[in-house]
């Protein structure tokens, strides 16, 4: 059976909805799986043993004319959109798949698979029912999201760690989200940082895009600890240093699918959103326990922002944060 899993962005959602490839490469012997995604994405799925071809597309209707006339050719028995874009719905509507399949929402037509959204407490739960047309039933919890990378990069951090003179010393600390709504605030995370380092002895490795540096800017003027940056890793090398530190703190965002990924413990910065993280010993996340959340939908909150921070946020106080930290280390 031929099976092509599409889901362009984000770099998150790439990683999560991932995990379908193993499911159905452990349900359905000798399948094959295709995963369609963007350039920016397509180092997330390299070196997966369950995606046998990464196709990857840029936003222009050449690019897309090339894809759709690349699927039809390959002529998949199941098509599976997780996304539903506009883009996404037209591909799948002109693949030659016998079995088109998404989530129901509006233009359900271009579909002949449609499935109504069960809400699990786990995102990757929810993705793995749009493998039930193809007879594959998930209980929950069984299917973690993975990211793959080889001795190179193995050896590249361990040499970087080497020179910094770090072993296992240190922890991981991402202190940006892709938009500033669903972020902690930043002094937060320097207070916090400042206290993991002088109080438990942990070094903090600061990781942000290249684009973030007047965040890194404003750390390094602020904070009080001594701590290593960097602004250049590729998602492997960053996938690489999380597991080898001691744990990773970070907003709701992709470091901390990535931590998940890698297995390390997580110490989650949550605002308004649920369900992007699983129930896990190892996945710890942290909220301000406000009556309102979670309410999903930032934009009804009725509480003013603070510096352009949400109340769920700026109400979660570093040494609460820390606290939670502390206990969970001496578990």
């Amino acid at each position: 059976m031929k099976i092509l899993i599409i889901q362009l962005r984000q770099l998150g959602d790439v990683l999560l909805t991932a995990t379908l490839a193993r499911a159905i490469k452990e349900n359905i012997q000798k399948s094959k799986v295709d995963f369609l995604t963007s350039n920016p994405a397509k180092e997330i799925l390299t070196l997966n043993p369950f995606i046998d071809e990464i196709f990857t597309m840029q936003k222009d209707l050449f690019s897309e004319f090339s894809v759709i006339k690349n699927i039809r050719a390959n002529s998949y028995d199941a098509v599976i959109d997780v996304q539903r874009t506009a883009t996404t719905k037209r591909i799948t509507f002109l693949s030659s798949a016998s079995k088109k399949i998404a989530f129901k929402g509006k233009d359900n037509f271009y579909y002949n698979n449609v499935l109504i959204h069960e809400n699990h407490s786990y995102t990757v739960d929810d993705r793995l029912t749009l493998l039930k047309p193809l007879g594959i039933t998930i209980d929950d919890g069984i299917y973690l999201p993975e990211l793959y990378y080889d001795k190179n990069t193995d050896n590249k951090i361990e040499n970087l760690l080497q020179n910094l003179n770090l072993k296992n010393n240190f922890f991981v600390v991402m202190p940006t989200a892709r938009k500033k709504i669903k972020s902690w605030p930043l002094d937060y995370f320097i207070q916090l940082i400042d206290k993991v380092y002088y109080e438990l002895g942990y070094i903090p490795l600061v990781v942000v895009a290249p684009n973030e540096g007047l965040v890194l800017k404003e750390i390094k003027v602020h904070a009080k600890a001594k701590f290593f940056s960097f602004s250049n890793l590729s998602i492997k090398e960053l996938a690489c240093l999380i597991k080898k530190s001691q744990f990773f703190i970070g907003n709701d965002s992709f470091g901390g699918h990535v931590a998940v990924s890698q297995k390390k413990k997580a110490f989650i910065l949550v605002g308004f959103s649920s369900g992007w993280f699983p129930k896990h010993k190892n996945t710890i996340l942290t909220t301000a326990k406000l009556d309102c959340q979670p309410c999903n939908n930032w934009k009804k909150c009725p509480y003013e922002l603070n510096n352009g921070y949400l109340k769920c946020f700026f109400s979660l106080k570093p040494t609460d944060v820390f606290n939670i930290i502390k206990s969970q280390l001496l578990v």
